[in-house]
């Protein structure tokens, strides 16, 4: 690569040419995504809707300038987490363009509330970004440096231990036009990374540009060791490079054991290995015993051996740190509905729905408990509360004809056959195979019900 850009003649321009076929290649590779999100959302979104959420995590007051944690949620935050912040701060429904939008304005309210704050934040960003450590994005990088030796011998070679190095090619080959391209890409992108958050992922486009210039560095030292010309130069460069990159500007220990931990555990439960997942998140909670989600999953995995006791406990302790868990409330439900307690499960599983409606778990498990309840109301003849639990698994369970089924039940036992027949067509139009909707419509319809 170098000898190739060592014959480039310094100071020559591209042609216009040159310059609308790039952009033209740009336009081509980012063509198929801006349609596919066009015709999936029906708004304009290059390449991704995760913009304003990463945009306001990296900008927030309190950020820490690389973790990927949504304030409130956490690092294992979901898309819906995300809307459901952003449909808060607007005051309504948003699509997936306009959820994006919302969280850059929220960024911006950041920004203006504390300008001061965020100039700090943006200079230790810009550390970061130089910085000889490797930041794992929401996954501990040591777990897996662990298990592969290979892994702790790359991590070594990072952005910034190449860095030094690079500052020695750029002194020796600064009039190279085509390094001018590769130098200007590194400031473009990487300057792009400080209005966001900084961790490996992140940076490693960086990576073959700076090894470019590392790999000219590399020369020129080596060239200056053997002639003693500019050795001088060479290896203040190298100092300065070394000071830039070695101290923990930061101020962060990216190895947290904690997490390490805990995602350890996350996977061995995954697999079914609850015992063994358990002794990681205890190892977790002498680290810090109150890792967000540490004590939700450890509940799970405590269902999962069977100790409902020691799982309630818990989950209990998961909505003390965390109120609005709705993972946490509808495990409680769970637990007391699998005791025959169904009031105070259904309690539960509502304030699920509330915190997040777009818990699917928690809409089913919510919806059949509602079911059961209305019946019971239904048999005793409270009619009025029967259906006011029907209309409510109705809301749940969208696409369930048996809520719909139940109101017609209800409307039928009243006299009122009209409505009972538009609840059952409504079910029929969701499930044109439900058999009790479709045998009550006929004996409806032949005057035998």
């Amino acid at each position: 690569i170098m000898a190739a850009t060592r014959r480039g003649k310094p100071g020559a321009r591209s042609s216009p040419a040159v310059s609308f076929a790039h952009t033209g290649a740009f336009i081509l590779i980012l063509a198929p995504v801006i349609v596919g999100n066009f015709l999936a959302s029906g708004s304009l979104a290059p390449v991704s809707t995760q913009g304003g959420v990463n945009f306001y995590i990296g900008n927030v007051r309190g950020a820490n300038g690389w973790s990927s944690e949504l304030p409130g949620v956490g690092a294992s935050w979901t898309d819906s987490d995300a809307r459901r912040i952003a449909e808060l701060d607007a005051g309504g429904e948003l699509a997936s363009a306009g959820v994006s939008r919302r969280f850059w304005r929220m960024g911006m309210r950041e920004i203006s509330r504390d300008p001061v704050g965020w100039l700090h934040l943006m200079l230790k960003k810009s550390a970061l970004i130089i910085n000889a450590r490797e930041i794992g994005n929401n996954r501990p990088l040591s777990l897996a440096a662990q298990a592969s030796l290979l892994l702790r011998i790359l991590l070594l070679v990072s952005l910034g231990t190449m860095l030094p190095f690079a500052l020695a090619g750029l002194a020796r080959d600064h009039r190279n036009s085509a390094l001018r391209i590769v130098v200007g890409f590194i400031l473009i992108f990487g300057g792009s990374l400080l209005f966001f958050f900084v961790n490996s992922r992140y940076r490693m486009p960086l990576l073959p540009a700076v090894a470019v210039l590392a790999g000219a560095g590399i020369c020129a030292v080596l060239e200056a060791l053997k002639s003693r010309k500019r050795l001088a130069v060479n290896l203040t460069l190298l100092a300065a490079g070394w000071a830039m990159v070695l101290p923990p500007w930061g101020g962060e220990n990216f190895n947290n054991p904690a997490q390490a931990h805990f995602v350890a555990g996350n996977a061995l439960l995954r697999v079914g290995k609850a015992t063994a997942a358990l002794e990681q998140y205890k190892a977790a909670a002498r680290v810090n015993q109150d890792y967000p989600e540490l004590h939700l999953n450890a509940g799970v995995a405590w269902l999962a051996s069977g100790d409902t006791l020691r799982a309630e406990a818990q989950f209990r302790r998961e909505l003390e740190l965390n109120p609005a868990s709705a993972r946490a409330e509808n495990n409680l439900g769970v637990i007391l509905e699998s005791r025959g307690d169904l009031g105070r499960a259904r309690a539960h599983y509502l304030r699920a729905c509330q915190a997040n409606p777009d818990l699917a778990d928690a809409r089913i498990n919510a919806g059949r408990v509602l079911l059961k309840s209305g019946d019971r109301l239904f048999q005793s003849g409270d009619l009025s509360e029967a259906e006011r639990e029907y209309r409510k698994a109705a809301e749940l369970l969208e696409s369930d004809p048996r809520p719909l089924h139940r109101l017609a039940l209800a409307a039928a036992s009243r006299g009122d056959w009209r409505t009972a027949i538009g609840y059952l067509n409504e079910a029929l139009e969701l499930d044109a195979g439900y058999r009790p909707a479709r045998e009550m419509l006929n004996r409806i319809s032949n005057g035998g019900f």
